[in-house]
């Protein structure tokens, strides 16, 4: 029976590794899209950003929920993450949202106990990033709809 459990325990491990690398994997490839096709693009598309950052979302909170080495309690919510009231806000938001997969990134290239820290904040920050990108986006999408 203890076999048998160990056997179950190295799955579980083994699958919940593979959930980890494709949500870390996705959200640098949904991030690199997104920023290669806003920067390319003259005008913005609302619809496709509110559903690259809400993936994005999801991916950086199961990776927080599956991550414990990632959870800090210390860690508090931005307060100066404002929402963007129009296209060259929107930009600076994406770009700042950029940044932080990108922080998170190089800070999971060597998660060591003192940079866990590290790693949880700048998760935290794309989380909260582009949940406030998302609800920007909506807006703005209903505001273009109004015109």
């Amino acid at each position: 029976m203890a076999l048998d459990r160990l056997e179950k325990d190295d799955k579980a491990l083994s699958e919940l590794v593979e959930k980890l690398k494709t949500d870390f994997r996705r959200l640098q490839t949904i991030d690199n899209e997104m920023m290669r096709e806003v920067s390319t693009s003259l005008s913005l598309n609302y619809t496709k950003i509110a559903d690259s950052v809400g993936e994005m979302s999801q991916c950086a909170k199961r990776l927080k929920a599956n991550m414990p080495v990632l959870t800090n309690p210390d860690v508090d919510k931005d307060p100066k993450i404002q929402e963007a009231v129009d296209d060259t806000q929107l930009k600076d938001s994406l770009t700042k949202l950029d940044v932080a997969v990108s922080d998170f990134v190089k800070s999971m290239s060597v998660v060591e106990a003192k940079n866990s820290g590290k790693a949880a904040s700048d998760l935290n920050s794309v989380i909260q990033l582009s949940d406030s990108v998302k609800r920007s986006v909506q807006k703005l999408s209903r505001y273009a709809e109004k015109r």
